[in-house]
């Protein structure tokens, strides 16, 4: 699958001062350019359907976690969403600074399985020899950052930006606190699937309404070892089609 070229910022994750975690990494502003949108089309219905864009959202963090180990789904939490929805209205392409929460932006991209395919497929350039932040792959790591169990997005179609559609997603607890150890224990290696995979969601043909085909959840109800067993890191092949 090739998906729509958009635009990601670097990942960030804020935490308040009092916190007794170790500190994270600096929140910062950088993004990843690419060309503008190549065609024009519909807006999708993850974008346009309240419960479509939720449950997609959920889903497809859940897919990626899965397949690094992580078998409980996360919570989506109506404060963070409401929280996210909040800051993404006002159109700044730019971290917001919220404390206490991990952060990841993308624009323009044509669904939201396109934004975290875009996130998540980053771990083809993550470092598993030594596990640490890049600004290469902070999305990733906070995909799948097992210390993470809420989730909130927002989406709005920002005309400033090019008209174009603006997602914040935060967690809590954020991920990417800058320690070896902690990224040893909280990215873990992909056991199921490949690096390049990229989640879809298709349109069912009976009715033309999105849905989640049975094959796409991975098995996400079994049971799965929380713990890495030791094995080797999988490393990333050459970077899949798509544009970032």
């Amino acid at each position: 699958m090739k998906f729509t070229t958009g635009f990601l910022a670097v990942a960030a994750t804020c935490l308040s001062a009092v916190s007794a975690a170790p500190s994270p990494i600096d929140p910062s502003a950088g993004m990843i350019n690419s060309e503008p949108l190549l065609a024009k089309r519909a807006d999708d219905i993850t974008y346009t359907n309240d419960s479509e864009f939720v449950r997609v959202s959920k889903h497809g963090h859940d897919w990626y976690r899965y397949q690094h180990r992580v078998s409980a789904g996360m919570v989506w939490n109506t404060g963070l969403a409401a929280q996210s929805l909040a800051y993404a209205q006002k159109c700044k392409f730019a971290h917001s600074g919220t404390s206490g929460v991990g952060e990841n932006l993308a624009l323009g991209y044509v669904d939201i399985p396109a934004v975290i395919s875009a996130w998540s497929l980053e771990r083809q350039s993550y470092n598993w020899s030594t596990p640490g932040f890049s600004s290469k792959t902070g999305h990733f790591t906070q995909v799948v950052w097992y210390g993470t169990l809420n989730l909130g997005c927002g989406r709005v179609k920002c005309s400033n930006l090019g008209n174009r559609w603006y997602v914040v997603c935060q967690y809590k607890s954020p991920g990417n606190i800058n320690t070896a150890a902690q990224f040893t224990r909280n990215v873990k290696t992909q056991w199921k699937g490949k690096p390049s995979d990229v989640y879809t969601y298709a349109l069912s043909k009976p009715n033309g309404k999105r849905s989640l085909s049975e094959s796409e959840f991975m098995d996400a109800d079994a049971p799965v070892k929380r713990d890495d067993d030791g094995e080797e890191p999988m490393l990333a092949p050459g970077k899949v089609a798509g544009e970032e």
